[in-house]
């Protein structure tokens, strides 16, 4: 039985987002780049898993500008699941970007989020509980905690978890036909993706 769906993923920059779907996917089909601002369109990636076909919404992270909110939301309204995409390391210094992106993932359509904290590689073992239950709390205070189904910690760089996102998501998605060929990789023309391989 296939499955179909879209997935938006959602974060601040630098939270790993490009890195995530190019993980997903298998391929660099999103630009990663330490530089801010790095990924100034949405980008769609492709993955076929199991019996289910997910099309990944990269968006770019949160600024100031209004057309990067306006991204976000159109993401949101395209898809049948968010993904939440926090860097836990940074957590602290980035709380109330954090609780802007909330209060926008609280008022969007997507009623299904699943939460990801991502770089637990980077903090200490004893301080990774204390930091996802202060994350829990601000996203409680949001009334977005209700729309959360799932809450998974990676590190992506080192590929935690991956085949567990992959599964979880895959088993989530609405029972359709696929839209796309089992080997397709992105929604994006092949010429921007050879640029993409050789950036």
């Amino acid at each position: 039985m296939q499955r179909f769906g879209y997935v938006s993923i959602i974060g601040l920059q630098n939270a790993g987002k490009s890195t995530l779907t190019n993980a997903l996917v298998g391929h660099n089909v999103s630009a990663i780049c330490r530089k801010p601002q790095m990924t100034h369109q949405q980008i769609t990636g492709l993955f076929t898993h199991k019996e289910t076909q997910i099309v990944l919404i990269d968006t770019p992270g949160l600024f100031a500008k209004k057309e990067f909110d306006k991204h976000v939301w159109n993401a949101n309204g395209a898809a049948d699941y968010a993904v939440l995409l926090i860097d836990i390391s940074s957590y602290s210094k980035n709380a109330e970007q954090i609780a802007r992106l909330g209060k926008m993932l609280s008022r969007s359509s997507v009623e299904k989020i699943l939460l990801v904290l991502n770089k637990i590689d980077l903090v200490e073992a004893g301080e990774i509980e204390p930091l996802e239950h202060e994350i829990i709390g601000l996203l409680h205070d949001l009334k977005l905690t209700e729309k959360i189904q799932k809450i998974m910690r990676t590190s992506i760089t080192q590929a935690d978890n991956l085949l567990e996102i992959k599964d979880f998501l895959a088993d989530k998605m609405p029972i359709q036909e696929w839209l796309y060929e089992e080997n397709q990789i992105s929604t994006l023309p092949p010429a921007i993706l050879r640029y993409r391989d050789w950036e």
